[in-house]
């Protein structure tokens, strides 16, 4: 996972989902990699998916196309996003 990344998102007026748009408008910068706004998008969705391993699904979009992360990728983003969370 290689390039830029920018960010879409669709969500409803739900307490959970502000928190999530907060949480994006105050870390996401232009000039974040692939794997920092996976990273940043894991993380703000994680307090609000319900186990986050099975219930979440990343597609990386790229000028080569779109990559669905593996479940493998997504668990070990989890993992790293949790670990992170601990400290």
């Amino acid at each position: 996972m290689e390039g830029s990344c920018h960010w879409v998102t669709k969500v409803d007026s739900s307490k959970n989902n502000k928190n999530v748009v907060d949480h994006l408008q105050k870390n996401f910068k232009e000039d974040l990699t692939v794997v920092q706004g996976a990273r940043l998008i894991t993380r703000a969705l994680h307090e609000i998916v319900d186990n986050p391993r099975q219930h979440l699904e990343i597609a990386v979009v790229t000028e080569k196309g779109t990559k669905f992360l593996t479940s493998e990728e997504l668990d070990k983003l989890v993992t790293s996003i949790e670990e992170e969370l601990k400290k």
